[in-house]
């Protein structure tokens, strides 16, 4: 029972014990300062709520003209379109979005930019922010030779030398065309355990995963519904991790025009649990952190937890329980 009693709190009472404090000037005073004060925040509560149906009505005017052209885009970053320093302060480096737009114009269509004004529910500003990021995240990974290059495996492609890796490795799969979870999301199966730095750097198998999601990216269907990662942490130890891995992390959170619906962590080793899990939720932003799920247990427990997350065993790889048999060498000689 609290301690606090409100039958016996009698102070400020008035002398006949009725309850009701007593009128004197000074609470009228008091009263009429209280009104004022309740005036002036009724006001500048419309005034607030007039602004706020003036930036909604603005909102909706900019989806409707769909801003998606080159120079409407562009003058937010600062190249063409004129008009440059529109965004805020915290503009990142334009360089690398300056040289695609000389050296790969073909790379920046409408279509292209429309996919950044998306991601970012259709704010200019923001999707400037992301478009400038991705090229800079871009030209770091892959290098001067390679970044404006199409993102493919074909001879020419940005990912040629890469080919015969992406379908050896195989840390990053893409499951097949057609499988995805049950609110037709795509699906990315990672598995760090087959991981080894002594044969391959840590920006190669970055290159491999930026050039999953970018096959995601250039579809709008699959690009508009966001893509859910599984991940199998059997068999992870400390030598599976590098810190220049936190080089490349935002790869989802800023860089690419993809959403991270989902991340699902399944059979999560002791390093993963205790160490790596609780560090990178610490730095990771709240959305991400809320997405982000672990599941341990025997198997047949975490495919009904999975199943939960509109994660059904038809949509899950085998190595997880599941049914689909991933074959990253098909799906690679497939985009050949």
């Amino acid at each position: 029972m609290s301690s606090y009693n409100h039958h016996n709190h009698n102070i400020g009472t008035s002398p006949s014990g009725s309850g009701h404090r007593p009128v004197t000037p000074e609470r009228c005073d008091s009263y009429d300062e209280n009104s004022t004060m309740a005036s002036s925040a009724y006001e500048e509560l419309q005034m607030r709520h007039q602004r706020h149906k003036q930036y909604q009505q603005q909102q909706q005017q900019q989806q409707q003209q769909g801003p998606t052209q080159n120079g409407t885009l562009g003058s937010y970053v600062g190249g063409g379109g004129g008009g440059g320093g529109s965004c805020a302060d915290d503009m990142p480096s334009t360089a690398a979005y300056r040289r695609a737009q000389q050296r790969c114009p073909d790379q920046l269509t409408p279509d292209r930019l429309l996919a950044f004004l998306e991601t970012e529910r259709h704010d200019p500003p923001r999707a400037a922010r992301r478009l400038a990021r991705y090229w800079t995240y871009r030209l770091d990974l892959f290098g001067e030779e390679r970044c404006y290059r199409p993102m493919t495996l074909l001879p020419g492609g940005a990912m040629e030398p890469e080919v015969p890796n992406l379908s050896a490795r195989r840390i990053y799969e893409a499951l097949p065309d057609g499988v995805t979870d049950e609110a037709g999301r795509s699906i990315v199966h990672c598995v760090p355990s087959r991981r080894n730095f002594a044969e391959y750097t840590v920006a190669q198998e970055f290159q491999a995963l930026f050039y999953v999601a970018e096959t995601i990216v250039q579809d709008p269907i699959r690009r508009r519904r966001g893509v859910v990662a599984l991940m199998d942490g059997r068999g992870v130890a400390r030598r599976h991790f590098s810190r220049q891995m936190a080089r490349y992390a935002a790869i989802f959170h800023n860089v690419l025009p993809l959403h991270l619906r989902a991340h699902h962590l399944c059979h999560p080793s002791a390093v993963q649990y205790y160490v790596l899990v609780p560090a990178a939720k610490f730095f990771s932003p709240r959305t991400n952190r809320l997405r982000f799920v672990m599941h341990y247990g025997t198997e047949e427990r975490v495919v009904e937890a999975l199943a939960h997350y509109r994660l059904p065993r038809r949509c899950l790889p085998t190595s997880l329980g599941g049914t689909v048999v991933v074959d990253m060498h098909r799906w690679v000689l497939d985009r050949l």
